[in-house]
């Protein structure tokens, strides 16, 4: 049985108000993929979820936030391009957080032996014709991302339905291009940086995971 658990308002709460100063070290592991993570079959169904759970569009950290007061976030189709479901932990959609805590506590104790805890609610994501990410990484400064430690991301669409739309990882100066065949994961530590590039053709569709730990990264 995963030792991870999903992430409840009231401990986001509480993890937040316990900062820790240290922060991520430089030389750690670089992006880990694994094949077959979630059968054709699966991805049809999450990707199904976005029918009965609507979506908006994602929003990024406001450049104009400052670290005072509650976080903002704004639209800012020049930085992200994204429409978002998001999928909460439901008696309906244990499977799939639990496919991913296995995963998750199997690669980090294998590669980066980080101190996880908690497993952030899933995004499903949807990136249309000229959908994109910019440069950016999911560690943040305050906050529950100060606490972010990996991130997942799980190919939801066969990498032939769409064009451009790659998600790019950046590591020691050279850039790492997870493969693209359905129901695939690449996992990584959140200070990287990383970018989908726009979709040029298609729609890109793909399960993003952030886990935390009760401190910063260590």
């Amino acid at each position: 049985m995963p030792s991870l658990l999903p992430l409840d308002l009231p401990t986001a709460r509480a993890l937040t108000e316990r900062p820790d100063p240290s922060g991520p070290a430089a030389t750690l592991p670089a992006a880990v993929d694994e094949l077959a993570v979630f059968s054709p079959e699966e991805c049809r169904r999450i990707v199904a979820l976005r029918d009965t759970l609507g979506f908006d569009q994602a929003r990024v950290e406001s450049r104009e936030q400052t670290h005072e007061g509650p976080l903002r976030r704004d639209l800012s189709p020049e930085i992200r391009n994204t429409e978002r479901t998001h999928v909460l932990h439901s008696r309906e959609h244990a499977w799939i957080y639990d496919r991913l805590a296995a995963l998750v506590e199997r690669i980090n104790a294998a590669t980066w032996d980080f101190r996880i805890h908690y497993m952030e609610p899933l995004q499903l994501l949807s990136y249309p014709l000229g959908g994109h990410y910019a440069w950016h990484t999911d560690l943040g400064a305050r906050g529950l991302l100060a606490l972010r430690k990996i991130s997942v991301t799980v190919q939801l669409s066969p990498g032939e339905d769409y064009q451009g739309g790659d998600l790019e990882i950046l590591h020691g100066g050279r850039v790492h291009i997870p493969p693209r065949p359905v129901g695939s994961a690449v996992l990584f530590p959140s200070w990287q940086p990383h970018r989908v590039t726009p979709v040029t053709g298609g729609v890109r569709r793909a399960l993003v995971l952030w886990v935390v730990g009760k401190k910063s990264l260590r």
